[in-house]
């Protein structure tokens, strides 16, 4: 009744079967390395994601985590890691106008992506006046697109794209200028309104094994763009290099629900792993998950799911989504506290969590 014990020489422990043989994979010999924690409150997934994180660390893999609760800060410093902390008044901050490693044209695209998440819903004559003054903003400062070497300037901060588009809203029609009136009061908030504090130059610096992004102290309006920014950031620092790397983002869809057609966040997910970047998604929100074409994006482009005890609101949507027997949609929820289903490219299987 058992698949004979199958080990992975360079894998980790995920954890025990229902004959309780262990579950020992790499996740970095999958088709690609990302995988999704799918769990209701009180299931166990922070547990399941320390334990994951922790035997990967000792298995050199190298592991950064954005955290929004701030709920990974023992673990970091029991692996002797790094937390940098954004908040309001923190010395780290990263400028949205940042190359950050960025070729030029790839900067745009992640930009225009950007501003959805920071200021909502763009018409298309909008986002038209938006590249438009991304573009002068740039040329302000020396950066153009044909010259490596300008890349290498100070970059702009966003008082700078204000100001741009204060310009164009001078010399635009009437109708034209409602629309980047609009732009202008919305980017404002975040020059000199209540999130007036990104607008200044990146300052973060990091040089360690274990990494954690900690934006707990950030007001919740703007968590979702720091986490685009700090996954933004962490995947050009991350491209330098083969060497294997893990990056964690709890509550993934605060971001995804935000980032909802952003083909950026998804061209990461689907590219990351060339790089041989992992992602891990850690999500509560299994219901918006499951409905959103964001979320069938990360789903489809990730080769392992932890499912843990579910809610039936839910259980039909995981059903079909992943094609779950009657007898594992019933094991989902009566499972216990650390308790489900582990789904992998080949197979379902039943497991248990365990520390040891």
């Amino acid at each position: 009744t058992s698949k004979f014990l199958e080990i992975d020489n360079t894998g980790v422990w995920f954890g025990l079967n229902k004959t309780k043989i262990p579950i020992i994979k790499d996740v970095f010999k999958f088709s690609n390395p990302n995988g999704t924690i799918l769990a209701s409150s009180g299931a166990g997934k922070s547990y399941l994601a320390k334990l994951f994180i922790a035997r990967q660390l000792l298995n050199g893999v190298k592991v950064i985590v954005i955290d929004p609760q701030g709920e990974y800060t023992d673990l970091v410093k029991a692996y002797d890691g790094q937390v940098i902390e954004l908040s309001r008044d923190s010395e780290s901050i990263i400028n949205p106008l940042d190359l950050m490693d960025h070729d030029y044209a790839e900067k745009r695209l992640s930009l225009m992506d950007m501003t959805k998440v920071m200021l909502g819903d763009l018409s298309e004559v909008q986002k038209g006046f938006l590249d438009k003054a991304i573009g002068i903003t740039y040329e302000n400062k020396g950066i153009i697109e044909n010259d490596p070497e300008s890349l290498k300037k100070d970059p702009p901060i966003l008082k700078d794209l204000l100001k741009s588009l204060n310009k164009l809203e001078e010399s635009a029609s009437e109708m034209e200028k409602t629309s980047i009136r609009s732009l202008i009061n919305r980017l404002d908030i975040y020059v000199t309104g209540v999130f007036k504090f990104l607008n200044q130059h990146t300052k973060i610096d990091f040089n360690n094994r274990f990494v954690c992004f900690n934006i707990n102290k950030l007001p919740n309006q703007v968590k979702p763009l720091l986490m685009f920014l700090v996954l933004d950031y962490v995947y050009a620092k991350m491209k330098k290099d083969i060497e294997r790397k893990m990056l964690v983002i709890d509550e993934a869809w605060a971001l995804l629900s935000r980032a909802e057609d952003a083909s950026y966040v998804f061209e990461i997910v689907k590219t990351c792993r060339k790089f041989n970047l992992a992602l891990l998604l850690i999500n509560q929100e299994v219901e918006g998950l499951l409905a959103s074409q964001a979320g069938k994006s990360v789903l489809a482009n990730s080769s392992y799911t932890f499912l843990l005890k579910q809610k039936p609101a839910v259980i039909q949507q995981l059903k079909k989504t992943f094609d779950l027997s009657e007898a594992e949609k019933n094991h989902l929820l009566g499972a216990n506290v650390g308790e489900g289903l582990l789904i992998t490219e080949k197979d379902h299987s039943e497991i248990k969590i365990v520390a040891s």
